[in-house]
């Protein structure tokens, strides 16, 4: 049986698989970036929790002072630095890397639109209404602010409710 499991659990499906390890029996510490993520993994005793983010050589630093043998990366599907630094991190380590993929939900609408990126997003955002409801995250905030095709539009934005997050909205123009 492995030591010790660290789980990037940004997500409500990792704190829930951080959970389930934990009752496995095994020692594991959670990563979560917020104060925030950080309450809602209080619920579940005897997890250690780390706030700290991390690059490669944070986490290398990090799996042997603690004696990590797994990561499992459960992290947001597009926290792309954080399972890039992981698996090189993991590798230079001799630390075994699991990645937890979420199901992906099948969307049967008539009204959903695919773009390749944030720029076309706001772009077909702009061509379907006057109020746009963003779910993107506060890293994808600046983008839809800034297009030009979304200028004169109402933008309602949801964010994680961290002050330096909500602070980054109100530079953006967003209000609470």
């Amino acid at each position: 049986m492995a030591g010790r499991v660290f789980v990037a659990a940004g997500t409500r499906d990792g704190r829930e698989l951080a959970g389930y390890i934990l009752q496995q029996g095994y020692q594991v510490t959670a990563s979560v970036v917020s104060s925030y993520g950080e309450s809602l993994l209080n619920s579940y005793q005897g997890i250690q929790v780390s706030c700290e983010p991390l690059d490669e050589e944070g986490f290398i630093a990090y799996f042997h002072q603690h004696g990590i043998d797994v990561f499992v990366d459960a992290s947001h599907p597009y926290a792309a630095n954080v399972s890039e630094n992981a698996m090189k991190a993991c590798r230079r380590a001799g630390v075994a890397y699991i990645r937890y993929e979420r199901q992906q939900t099948p969307l049967d609408y008539d009204r959903a639109y695919y773009v390749t990126d944030y720029q076309a997003a706001a772009e077909q955002a702009a061509s379907l209404g006057e109020r746009i409801f963003l779910t993107t995250g506060s890293r994808n905030l600046e983008a839809f602010a800034r297009a030009e095709a979304l200028q004169g539009k109402e933008l309602i934005c949801r964010i994680l409710p961290e002050p330096e997050v909500v602070q980054l909205a109100r530079d953006l123009g967003f209000t609470p």
